[in-house]
């Protein structure tokens, strides 16, 4: 019965942000001229603010604590005239070797109610959302060729606690090493693309050889106690070094609603090699053990569709 609650209401709130309309500049909007400014306009803000950033293009020193968010009820919104409008962070120049958890672009502290909208985030070497709070969504975003946070744990976008939930809505998340999200608490993915993400153990970066990512969930990764909701997305071309290619659950407590399609997602050896040694192949949801928590399952189901095109 719980699960069949889980999946009606999760059913009920993918459907309602299916029809969520693109927002055009018709408001005025904030222009920011670099991340320090950007990090002044959502530091000063107050609960219940709707701020509206004019497109932009800006760099951020992968070095640089990222923008600690600690205000309820925000909606941060790029106001794009068209789907060609971003607002672009890009992570420069090598990581720090520190393996604390504020570098990541947006650090979402305890907080709920949250909305990321219209971000364009490439190049960061720490990760680029930590969520700790409710309801935070994340929407028409993109994240290219980043990396997680350092050692087994972390991905592009991580939940945090079990309390914690994230939906994630018509964004992309591309060629990022280290799996492009983790959930520790309750995820949606509606209508969303994943293509050549990578969970692997061991790569180099910055001249050293560093532990990043389990190896496992190239695209998502569901651990334990978490509860995970997918529909109508891609998964394409994604790789693990263990298992769970596309999508890895450490329980049974991921569902696939429907209309998602996967290709390519490979289990393989040796990465780091230009010739790869491919193990196996999963297209769609990985789970390692049963209800228990202790039983191996090992079972891969695949989603219902291939994906056609890229």
């Amino acid at each position: 019965m719980k699960a069949f609650q889980i999946l009606s209401n999760s059913i009920a709130l993918t459907l309602t942000l299916t029809w969520i309309p693109h927002t055009y500049a018709s408001c005025p909007c904030q222009t920011v001229a670099d991340f320090s400014e950007l990090r002044d306009i959502i530091t000063s803000a107050s609960s219940g603010d709707v701020i509206r950033l004019c497109p932009f293009s800006i760099e951020k020193d992968n070095k640089e604590f990222g923008i600690k968010i600690e205000t309820d009820k925000l909606h941060i919104q790029c106001a794009k005239e068209s789907r060609d409008d971003k607002c672009e962070i890009m992570g420069v120049g090598p990581s720090t070797s520190s393996g604390a958890y504020n570098y990541q672009v947006f650090n979402l502290v305890n907080v709920d109610d949250v909305t990321l909208q219209g971000f364009h985030i490439q190049f960061v070497h720490k990760g680029a959302v930590r969520v700790a709070g409710k309801n935070v969504q994340i929407l028409d975003c993109v994240f290219l060729d980043s990396q997680s946070p350092p050692k087994e744990t972390g991905a592009i976008v991580e939940v945090v606690m079990s309390s914690s939930s994230l939906t994630v809505v018509d964004s992309v998340f591309r060629n990022n090493n280290g799996g492009a999200i983790q959930n520790e608490g309750t995820l949606v993915v509606s209508h969303s693309t994943f293509e050549d993400n990578a969970s692997t153990p061991v790569w180099i970066s910055n001249d050293v050889t560093e532990n990043r990512g389990g190896g496992t969930g190239g695209a998502i990764f569901n651990g334990i106690g978490g509860t995970m909701m997918l529909y109508d997305s891609s998964f394409i071309d994604n790789l693990a070094d263990v298992n769970g290619p596309a999508v890895y659950s450490h329980e049974p407590m991921a569902f696939d609603l429907g209309s998602n399609c996967g290709h390519g997602n490979i289990v393989v050896a040796n990465t780091q090699d230009e010739v790869m040694n491919v193990l196996g192949t999963c297209d769609g949801i990985f789970y390692r053990y049963e209800a228990d928590g202790e039983t191996d399952s090992n079972l891969c189901a695949t989603f219902g569709t291939a994906c056609t095109s890229r």
